[in-house]
């Protein structure tokens, strides 16, 4: 399950009315059990009715140490970074002999859906997500804007990231590899966080 509040709509206790009458229509279907990652604003209207598992952590890569160290120094890290990162995905890419091209966009790419089908073959225990979910949760959002990174090796989807750059520091919020690369979804990232870094 997931929800989202409209800003002016929040402290409202909407989430645990919504929710509830979320588990009440589940439970008559049959359903036994939730799964679900509420946020810290969510969780507090949450707690009496759910067992949690595990804290998330949260995922975000900041921009260099510019108000610590200077803005020489910080330079001269960010280049060795740049670097060492462009040598590694070029080297993944002439040892691997493949056609690699990396998309950025504001609006999700069209038929994800067999994309996203792959991906849940491979999974145990996840949230749904189709191309209707991530339009309403990342897209269409009413505040927040995103941007949906998509790796293609020979045309054929790979991997979609969705990140939102808060200005000093970039938030991962989603990693889809359709074949659990690590590897390949390593390097995606640091390619990402590249030109980010030369963006900022």
């Amino acid at each position: 399950v997931d929800g989202m509040v409209r800003e002016d709509q929040r402290g409202k206790k909407l989430v645990p009315r919504c929710t509830k009458q979320t588990w009440d229509c589940a439970s008559k279907d049959g359903l036994q059990a939730v799964f679900g990652f509420p946020n810290h604003a969510a969780y507090p209207g949450l707690r009496l009715h759910v067992i949690r598992l595990f804290r998330l952590k949260q995922y975000r890569y900041r921009f260099g140490f510019k108000k610590i160290i200077g803005g020489e120094l910080d330079s001269l890290i960010k280049f060795f970074y740049l670097l060492t990162q462009k040598m590694k995905i070029n080297l993944f890419k002439i040892t691997r002999q493949l056609n690699i091209s990396i998309h950025t966009s504001d609006k999700l790419q069209d038929n994800l859906d067999i994309f996203l089908h792959d991906i849940r073959l491979h999974e145990v225990l996840s949230l749904w997500k189709d191309q209707k979910y991530l339009k309403w949760r990342y897209e269409d959002h009413p505040t927040n804007k995103y941007l949906f990174h998509s790796l293609l090796i020979d045309n054929i989807l790979e991997g979609l990231i969705i990140t939102r750059n808060r200005g000093d520091s970039i938030a991962i919020c989603e990693v889809f590899s359709r074949k659990k690369n690590v590897l390949q979804m390593v390097l995606f990232l640091h390619y990402i966080i590249i030109q980010n870094i030369r963006s900022n």
